[in-house]
């Protein structure tokens, strides 16, 4: 779901967030920066684990017409979403094992789940579907449909999401990415369930390891950075742009497996996001200067051919 640059980014707000006194501690900026990278994913599943909840309030409805002392005769309109590939591919003890590990249910919101599905059942596009041939991939199609038309548009459900966490707004687009990334990958025999990052215990190690060394080394970083603006005094540098050059420079000195111009651009990268207008003129003159410095000085070690 995140790539390293996204990764790279949370750190880079956390650092932000603990330059301005918001976090205390390394304990305090640590545990924002995972909450910041496991909401907005539990945030994904949330959404995932309601296609069996609508498996099985719509089962609810057909037993309910069974059941009755002299049943109807079931429409194709009451039972086609049931037979759905998708739905049933999500129904199963892995999932709901990987869902009650994140902490996450639906059953305290039945009364929400039951108006999602009526609003499933009701939408244009169960029409169209109840009148199409039944295979996988109009399966997969229907349920991409209604996520992008019904879901992710209704207003209660957007409401549910945000008494629950406060990073649907600002990861939204992430979000629903990962959800249709997930439809599209999954096949006839398994859903694509997407990972918050690849190669996990690494690439965990790596975002934290960059969070500790930008903290614990500050006052080192900052003097190779302050010494080297001489027409400026370190606090005239907007704070993000000294963020960025920081957090830039801890991973370049201490992240040993990451080649120097890696880090140096993608650090450049993400300056036109968040920097001001010239930041990303300013942070990359200031950082090569440093970089030719630190090199000179043989403080950059790299491991592998060609890292520096």
């Amino acid at each position: 779901m995140y790539a390293r640059r996204e990764l790279r980014v949370k750190v880079v707000q956390t650092i932000f967030a603990y330059e301005q006194g918001a976090l205390e501690s390394i304990k305090q900026a640590e545990s924002h920066l995972l909450r910041s990278i496991n909401e907005p994913y539990k945030c994904y599943l949330t959404y995932l684990a309601l296609l069996p909840e609508l498996l099985h309030f719509n089962n609810l409805l057909i037993e309910a017409e069974n059941s009755k002392f002299i049943p109807a005769e079931l429409t194709e309109q009451q039972t086609c979403l049931s037979g759905n590939s998708i739905l049933k591919l999500l129904d199963t003890n892995s999932f709901n094992e990987l869902l009650k590990h994140n902490k996450i249910s639906w059953q305290q919101d039945n009364e929400l789940v039951q108006n999602l599905l009526k609003k499933v059942l009701g939408s244009p596009n169960y029409q169209k579907y109840l009148k199409m041939p039944k295979n996988f991939d109009n399966d997969k199609s229907f349920i991409e449909q209604i996520f992008t038309d019904v879901l992710f548009k209704n207003e209660l459900l957007l409401d549910h999401f945000e008494d629950i966490t406060i990073y649907l707004k600002d990861e939204e687009e992430l979000i629903e990415w990962a959800v249709l990334e997930s439809l599209k990958k999954s096949s006839e025999d398994e859903f694509k369930i997407i990972p918050p990052y690849q190669n996990a215990a690494e690439t965990k190690e790596f975002f934290l390891k960059i969070l500790h060394k930008t903290i614990l080394n500050n006052e080192q970083i900052e003097s190779y950075i302050s010494k080297n603006t001489h027409n400026f005094t370190y606090d005239r540098i907007g704070l993000m742009d000294r963020v960025l050059m920081k957090v830039c420079l801890a991973e370049i000195l201490y992240c040993p497996e990451i080649p120097t111009n890696v880090s140096f651009n993608e650090y450049l990268e993400i300056s036109k996001e968040f920097g001001g207008t010239k930041s990303r003129l300013f942070i990359n003159g200031i950082l090569d200067k440093i970089i030719g410095i630190l090199k000179d000085e043989d403080q950059i070690n790299k491991v592998g051919r060609g890292m520096m």
